[in-house]
């Protein structure tokens, strides 16, 4: 075998050799697990109290037929609901509550008609079915149970009133130009009326209770 043939194999057998040790050098890495990141609560409130409504979904495609009926709806509703509370609440400021919300929805509903009025639209004179049957389960309720009924349902009430004038305020539909100005305008009075409710009913159990 010549000098190159001899070289040619060394040079084959050189990594081969190699490789055993090289396994062996493998330096094995720990790691130190990660803890999970917690996410912060963003629920935000402003310096007045009122809560935002988290998960607040705010259409910018709202019609004006649209909010025309849910708005009625939601007045009527609550002028209603506030009467019941007047005669009917078992607190003296569960009943105060109830005479506010008459007063003023009574006056958002008579600016919302005369509103709808001027420019051609009409504005439905009946509830929806659900704020029916809510007004009847009021009727049909007494004492503390109408105070814990009235005043877990107001919550709820005005998160969604919260969310159909925020939609309204800020919807681009063309039949929606003249009731923007009055939804920003109600706007803040129906938050303060759902703040207000989140504090009579603390962390889900209504003042009533206690």
């Amino acid at each position: 075998m010549n000098a190159k043939a001899v070289a040619a194999l060394a040079a084959l057998a050189l990594p081969m050799l190699a490789a055993p040790a090289l396994a062996q050098s493998t330096t094995v890495i720990q790691t130190t697990p990660v803890a999970p990141q917690v996410v912060p609560d963003t629920t935000t409130s402003t310096p007045a109290g009122r809560v935002t409504v988290q998960g607040a979904r705010v259409s910018q495609n709202l019609t004006a037929a649209d909010f025309l009926t849910n708005a009625a709806s939601s007045g009527l509703f609550e002028v209603e609901a506030g009467r019941l509370a007047v005669d009917k609440a078992n607190r003296d400021q569960v009943r105060s509550f109830g005479q506010q919300m008459v007063t003023d929805h009574t006056q958002a509903n008579q600016d919302l008609l005369a509103l709808a009025r001027q420019n051609g639209m009409a504005v439905p004179a009946t509830m929806r079915p659900d704020h029916q049957q809510q007004i009847q389960a009021l009727s049909r309720a007494s004492g503390a149970e109408f105070d814990r009924t009235y005043m877990v349902g107001q919550v709820t009430a005005h998160e969604e009133a919260v969310n159909l004038f925020s939609s309204a305020a800020n919807s681009t539909a063309p039949d929606m130009a003249p009731f923007r100005s009055f939804a920003a305008q109600t706007l803040p009075i129906l938050q303060n009326h759902l703040a207000m409710a989140q504090s009579m009913t603390g962390t889900g159990v209504p003042t009533a209770k206690q």
